[in-house]
Formats: C-alpha cells, structure tokens, sequence
C-alpha cells in the first residue's frame, strides 16, 4: 500500500487522527512530496529578483480564509489562503470549470474547504510582486503554458475525512 493511500484511508477512517493532526504535511501526505522548504526558498529567491518564471510547488498546510468564487476570463475560480507550517501563508486560485470537467476527483460546489481544513496543494507558483503571488493551475488539467497537472487534497477540520481534487 502506498503512502499516499495509507494516509487517504487513515483520515477517511479516522484510525489515526494524530497522523492527520496537523494536516497533510511531513510527507504524510498524497503524494508523499509535501515540501514547504522549497517553496519558502523560491518566495525568497523571487522577492531578492534571482528567480523568475513559474514553478511547480508542493505546499501543505491549513486553510485560514476562504473566498467567494469570481468569474474571469478563464471560468469560475475559488480562492483559499493557506498558512504554512514554517509560517506565512499563500493564495490558493482552484479553477472550479476545469475541475467540474474532470471524469474523476471533481468537487463539490464551492467552497469545499473551510477554515482549519488541512490541505496538500499541487500547482503552479506565481510571483508577481511582493504580496501579490499565490498557487494556481491546482486543477488536473495541463496545456501549453502549464504542462504539470495539479490537484488539491483537503481533510475536514476534525480530521474524519479527507477528499483529493484534480
């Protein structure tokens, strides 16, 4: 059994609450790849100017504020800001049209996270300036521009359940 359905089955059955305690994190995760250091060194290297481009990004951490949904030129997007275990928090932007069009994995309705959510977050970093940087691209989808596929996986705030969103 993989780590990622250990963890899964752990959340969902609430048989090892503790493992979930703190959210996905610690390469307990869904794929194991949670890596919050990383990320913490790309914010920097952006904010000092000696990184530029999109990265790929791995973050866990807990959900502290969900947003309404808004409609942009892309489709309908939801919006949930994530603190990080080492601190900080980031932007999270979850294209809700092309996850509904997935076969498998779509959400529910928006919101399907909610405060003290922990969350393991798949996507596409991007920095435009200090403060204004946030993950998109969480979807499953991949295109042109974003070649890597994304995903989201959210467990309630007590932990009984965990769901993974592509």
């Amino acid at each position: 059994m993989t780590r990622a359905l250990r963890f899964v089955l752990a959340c969902a059955l609430a048989v090892a609450p503790a493992a979930c305690a703190n959210g996905p994190s610690g390469g307990a995760a869904a794929t194991g790849a949670c890596d919050d250091a990383r990320f913490a060194r790309d914010r920097s290297a952006f904010t000092a100017g000696t990184l530029s481009g999109d990265q790929p990004e791995d973050v866990c951490g807990t959900v502290t504020r969900v947003r309404r949904a808004r409609e942009t030129r892309s489709g309908a997007h939801g919006y949930f800001d994530v603190r990080l275990p080492a601190g900080g928090t980031v932007e999270v932007i979850a294209n809700l049209d092309a996850m509904a069009r997935t076969r498998t994995d779509a959400p529910p309705g928006w919101p399907w996270v909610a405060p003290g959510d922990a969350v393991e977050v798949r996507g596409r970093y991007f920095f435009d300036a200090p403060g204004r940087d946030g993950i998109d691209w969480v979807e499953g989808d991949v295109g042109r521009s974003w070649p890597y596929p994304g995903f989201v996986t959210v467990c309630t705030a007590n932990r009984t359940r965990c769901a993974t969103y592509r």
